[in-house]
């Protein structure tokens, strides 16, 4: 996809904010990784969800102001062990902050400068409420939309699956 067209737009706003045009055409690395991502969300053939209700998965990344390769990465921020959310993020906000391998990972983003992030993700609401996305234009709808089925679904879960079961079952059967 080109988008050239974008980056010129940006260019021409930057240039009437008085943004310098090395804001804009800096080199960067943006650096992304994800934990206990299931991936799809599926009803079974026994009729539960092959994930749990509550299961959630993190996203998180780094943002340098350097060109890094995916070596020099590793080598910079993993040398030892890896940051992993599963083992090293598990307990309260102290416990978490006083491991070894958390201190090694927040030196390394204070002394290189990086900026990072996680994001909590629930699959359980995206799987269900994304197929919303494709029957409205109007964004202020689709989010309206998205939280009443959510809330639908998450008040009477059991239910919503056994109903989400009957279509799934009856479609399997018509293709």
């Amino acid at each position: 996809m080109d988008l050239s067209f974008l980056h010129n737009a940006y260019c021409k706003r930057d240039r009437v904010s008085q943004l310098s045009p090395e804001y804009r055409n800096r080199k960067e690395t943006l650096y992304y990784d994800e934990t206990e991502n299931v991936k799809w969300v599926r009803i079974q053939e026994n009729g539960e969800l092959n994930i749990k209700t509550d299961a959630c998965f993190v996203l998180g990344g780094i943002q340098a102001e350097d060109a890094l390769s995916d070596i020099e990465i590793h080598k910079t921020l993993f040398k030892k062990s890896e940051l992993k959310a599963v083992r090293d993020l598990k307990g309260d906000f102290i416990a978490i902050m006083q491991k070894e391998v958390v201190g090694r990972f927040l030196q390394k983003v204070y002394s290189h400068r990086w900026c990072f992030h996680f994001f909590m993700v629930q699959p359980i609401y995206y799987s269900f409420v994304d197929i919303v996305d494709s029957l409205f234009d109007n964004e202020a709808l689709t989010l309206e939309y998205k939280s009443i089925l959510y809330h639908i679904i998450k008040s009477d879960f059991d239910s919503s699956i056994t109903i989400l079961k009957k279509y799934y079952c009856r479609d399997k059967f018509l293709n």
